[in-house]
């Protein structure tokens, strides 16, 4: 699959989860949105993306049981399901095959992050990032990442990334890489180069075709 055609379906796919909303407050990291739908009203929700205006159409991803705003500004590419249920797992990487046979994502949710790494998975099969995206959850926090490509964890890696990613609070998405196509085997190793401020978490979630 060509990699313009894998960004267009990953691009399509996850506009298909989204639930459109009118956002009807906003509060430091916070805000409340009017699901265009039925009408119901969600408040105290978090958002990724520029900070949202009240009046502006944004969408909610609610099907892990945690709503999600995402600011129409934002790259909405990035499921949710990944982001809100990663907490727990202190960096760990969890594979998820989506409903649609030719996409996989991967993604780490790091509370605190820290100068350093974590190990992903091995890939089953040869994998064709299609993009990768990522923020943080924190007032003027970034974090620089890259992620490199591994014939086995303790070897030495290649990066994926052209130019290492900055993390802020405004979603940041890459469709273009130096390294493309993932051999089967390979493992993903992600590695943080760079923390500043206070972040409360770090995101970024890696869409592949296969």
């Amino acid at each position: 699959m060509a990699s313009s055609n894998l960004v267009s379906e990953i691009t399509k796919l996850s506009k298909q989860k989204m639930i459109p909303a009118s956002v009807v407050d906003s509060l430091g990291l916070n805000c409340s949105v009017r699901l265009s739908t039925n009408g119901k009203l969600l408040t105290n929700l978090k958002y990724f993306g520029p900070r949202p205006v009240i009046g502006n159409m944004v969408y909610v991803d609610y099907k892990s049981g945690i709503p999600i705003v995402y600011t129409s500004d934002a790259n909405i590419a990035v499921s949710s399901e990944q982001q809100t249920s990663r907490v727990q797992s202190l960096g760990r990487p969890v594979e998820t095959q989506t409903n649609y046979s030719a996409l996989r994502t991967y993604s780490w949710s790091i509370p605190s992050p820290e100068v350093g790494y974590a190990l992903g998975p091995r890939l089953a099969e040869i994998h064709y990032i299609g993009r990768i995206d990522s923020c943080v959850i924190g007032s003027g926090a970034t974090v620089t990442f890259n992620i490199e490509e591994r014939t086995a964890p303790n070897s030495i890696g290649t990066d994926i990334l052209d130019t290492d990613q900055v993390a802020d609070e405004d979603m940041q998405s890459a469709t273009s890489f130096s390294n493309d196509e993932l051999e089967e085997g390979s493992w993903l190793y992600l590695d943080i180069s760079g923390v500043s401020g206070s972040p409360e978490a770090f995101i970024v979630t890696v869409t592949c075709g296969v």
